[in-house]
């Protein structure tokens, strides 16, 4: 190498010598334990080494991602993960694919019941009195006029939770699908939807009817029928698993990611989530229900719970009973909340 990089100006001759860096990927545990091995045979000529995430191979080479056109089970049940680069064998498929998941439900023929809504959340510029603070502001959440709060630096950021009439639900990408190369966008902001929660915000905390608003971010955020996650491995699939549907963002993530892990490698969950048992939901969770549901479960976030109450939306299903509708017409409910 030495050599080569001294050439060019010994001889005057172009070599296109570079020294980009070099990637090594290891796809499997085999290869992991091989660079291992082979990492430990350098001390006798030290190069300089190390193990990278794939967050850093994405970075020293951003084209390298490639989108998953097709999963095919193995006999001995496995998946055969296909992409224009070529074909990567998975002992699991795990799929946490935020808005995505619907997608990649689709390639093994299943209809996971996930829609993306519209969330909101408006940022300010510098608030002189959040600036002076000698610590960092407490996170507020006020129920009756359903919005949090928090410090943004040296400002503001504040989200709220529309009535369920005016909400907006991305319902197109469950009949068509997200569109492709759909990352990091947002949505068209939309103030008027939200104003009634800003105006009563600016009364809660002053200091907001004074603040310059400088940004407002409208995005996805992945709803299920009952608002709860999807978690754990599907039936009739062998090998998938779940973890999608998470209304509440990164939150949940270390616990979940823990929780599947330790399941995966001692063969049972390590406590109870049957609420968030994927498998709850069949072929009768219909687009329209499911709208209905999120619509119901995203108005519902701060309103106050009462024991035995009734959440009607979506109800009744395609799966009523040969009496539902002669105990219908003699007063009987015939449900349970949610």
């Amino acid at each position: 190498i030495k050599l080569y990089e001294s050439l060019e100006a010994e001889t005057g001759q172009a070599v296109g010598f570079h020294q980009p860096g070099s990637v090594r990927i290891a796809s499997t545990a085999a290869r992991v334990d091989e660079m291992r091995y082979q990492m430990t045979r350098t001390h006798w000529h030290v190069t300089p080494q190390y193990f990278i995430k794939p967050e850093k191979v994405q970075e020293l080479f951003p084209d390298s991602p490639a989108p998953v056109t097709a999963l095919t089970p193995t006999p001995d049940g496995k998946w055969d993960v296909q992409t224009p680069h070529g074909t990567i064998r998975a002992t699991r498929i795990v799929n946490t694919a935020g808005f995505w998941a619907r997608e990649v439900g689709k390639m093994m023929g299943l209809e996971h019941p996930t829609i993306p809504v519209h969330h909101q959340y408006v940022v300010t510029a510098t608030v002189p009195e959040v600036k002076a603070l000698k610590k960092e502001l407490a996170v507020i959440r006020d129920l009756e006029g359903s919005y949090y709060l928090r410090q943004e630096r040296d400002g503001l950021l504040f989200g709220p939770y529309e009535k369920m009439e005016k909400m907006v639900l991305q319902d197109s990408w469950v009949r068509d699908g997200v569109p492709p190369g759909f990352g990091k966008e947002l949505f068209e902001s939309d103030l008027d939807r939200i104003m009634e929660h800003i105006e009563m915000a600016m009364e809660m905390v002053p200091v907001l009817k004074k603040a310059d608003i400088i940004n407002v971010v409208s995005g996805p955020i992945t709803y299920t029928p009952d608002l709860l996650p999807m978690v754990g491995p599907h039936q009739g699939v062998h090998n998938y698993w779940t973890a999608i549907g998470f209304g509440y963002g990164v939150i949940h993530a270390g616990g979940i990611g823990k929780f599947l892990s330790d399941w995966m490698r001692n063969g049972e969950p390590p406590y109870d989530l049957i609420e968030c048992d994927p498998n709850r939901y069949g072929r009768w969770t219909n687009v329209p229900f499911m709208c209905a549901k999120a619509r119901e479960s995203y108005g519902f976030n701060n309103v106050v719970g009462y024991p035995k109450e009734e959440r009607f939306a979506g109800r009744p299903t395609c799966r009523t009973s040969g009496v539902y509708e002669l105990l219908k017409d003699k007063g009987s409910m015939g449900f349970h909340a949610g």
